[in-house]
């Protein structure tokens, strides 16, 4: 059980009154709102369609034969110097990319979930603007992708043949993880700079403030005790 300091009314004076313009005293730990609460869960959310859009990105990928057509591009580019790539290095080497990059990804996405749960003002900011990108993100892919899709192989020039048809095959896909992700994005950037939002994260530093005053005085107190 979390252990709090002292909290006599006299030390209320100790505590500052004007945190991130949060004007009250706050002596105990804010509950979370429901604002909050509905914030958290769609990042939770926002988190789960990365981990199942990657994994299902990567089999669609081997469904329809996608790396080899990057492939066929990447040594379509470098034919010029003579160094090429075999498909199966090329695969491995894409798959290891986009396993590390997903890692990182959502160790990151979970850690700002975890401070924005703990009242942490930077993370909810910092999460919002990330969501804003994401939305934006998700917003070029619905406007790019249709066009993509109704390109005719057939007039492409033949190195970008087969990855012109593969780009179709996974639109629908891509196109349904894009508006899902991205309504998703929006919300999130809703709820989390909605102002009940902020007064939770105000409140939890104005409690924080409060704490380590509240303890700093106690210590100096119990000192000149001593004496």
């Amino acid at each position: 059980m979390e252990q709090h300091p002292p909290q006599p009314s006299e030390y209320q004076q100790y505590a500052p009154q004007n945190v991130y313009g949060y004007q009250q005293v706050v002596t105990e730990k804010p509950e979370r709102n429901k604002t909050v609460n509905i914030g958290l869960m769609l990042l939770y959310i926002y988190i789960g369609i990365t981990v199942l859009s990657t994994a299902l990105e990567v089999v669609i990928s081997f469904a329809t034969n996608r790396y080899e057509h990057l492939a066929e591009l990447q040594n379509y580019d470098s034919y010029s110097s003579g160094v090429t790539i075999d498909t199966g290095t090329y695969t491995a080497m894409v798959i290891t990319i986009t396993i590390i990059m997903l890692v990182v990804k959502v160790s990151l996405m979970v850690l700002f979930t975890l401070m924005y749960r703990a009242g942490r003002t930077w993370a909810r900011i910092l999460s919002a603007v990330l969501a804003i990108l994401a939305a934006l993100q998700s917003l070029w892919g619905l406007i790019s992708i249709p066009f993509l899709a109704a390109v005719d192989p057939g007039i492409v020039p033949d190195y970008l043949h087969s990855a012109v048809v593969a780009a179709r095959d996974t639109a629908i896909f891509t196109f349904a993880f894009n508006a899902v992700g991205g309504a998703n994005a929006v919300a999130i950037a809703i709820f989390l700079l909605k102002k009940e939002a902020s007064d939770y994260t105000a409140q939890c530093a104005a409690w924080r403030t409060y704490r380590r005053s509240a303890t700093e005085h106690a210590i100096y107190g119990s000192q000149q005790m001593r004496y």
